[in-house]
């Protein structure tokens, strides 16, 4: 998979719309660090979802922090499992919600173009706004994502899918406005996902 590098991992955008409506639901801009699947202080927690989030910068109002936190503890408390403080984080672990085992599954094998059609949907929803183009053209399997990629890996003289042309040639492709320089490429997950 193919998105705009972010400071967030893969979890967060791929993991965490099974908890909630949207970003904002999470302070993902201001106090959201990031999601984890693993966290290596609770070893026994398979099978969960983590949250880190900082509360160091004290431009962040007490009243964000304490909606924040009784939002996430009124619409999640059956699923909550454990709460930490680590330094100026605190981490929240919860279980997986059951209809999203499955997507939750699929993730972990690193298969996420496996994830249910769904679901995929839900992670669009979350992720609304315009700051992940890449995520959106993957899963929407958009032909001119596919054009970029095959330009900027430099495929374009091969022949296309249609058969008819090459890619560079082909009128049903047209740009995607994506930056592939500033973009990253995911395979499997890694240590990225795991809380330390």
């Amino acid at each position: 998979m193919i998105k705009q590098k972010s400071s967030k991992n893969k979890s967060s955008f791929l993991v965490l719309p099974m908890l909630g409506p949207d970003q904002k639901y999470f302070e993902w801009s201001t106090l959201l660090v990031n999601c984890y699947v693993q966290d290596n202080t609770h070893l026994k927690l398979l099978n969960h979802i983590f949250l880190e989030f900082d509360y160091s910068n004290s431009e962040y109002d007490v009243a964000i922090i304490s909606e924040l936190e009784n939002r996430i503890f009124n619409d999640l408390s059956e699923l909550l499992e454990v709460k930490y403080q680590k330094d100026d984080s605190m981490i929240l672990g919860f279980n997986v919600p059951k209809e999203y085992q499955s997507d939750y599954d699929w993730f972990r094998y690193s298969k996420y173009s496996k994830l249910s059609p769904t679901y995929k949907n839900k992670v669009l929803q979350f992720h609304s706004d315009e700051s992940v183009p890449g995520l959106i053209g993957i899963f929407q399997r958009s032909k001119t994502m596919l054009r970029n990629i095959h330009k900027n890996l430099g495929c374009m003289n091969e022949v296309c899918k249609c058969n008819h042309s090459t890619y560079l040639n082909c009128s049903k492709f047209n740009n995607f406005d994506f930056d592939f320089s500033k973009s990253e490429v995911w395979g499997a997950i890694d240590d990225k996902e795991f809380l330390k």
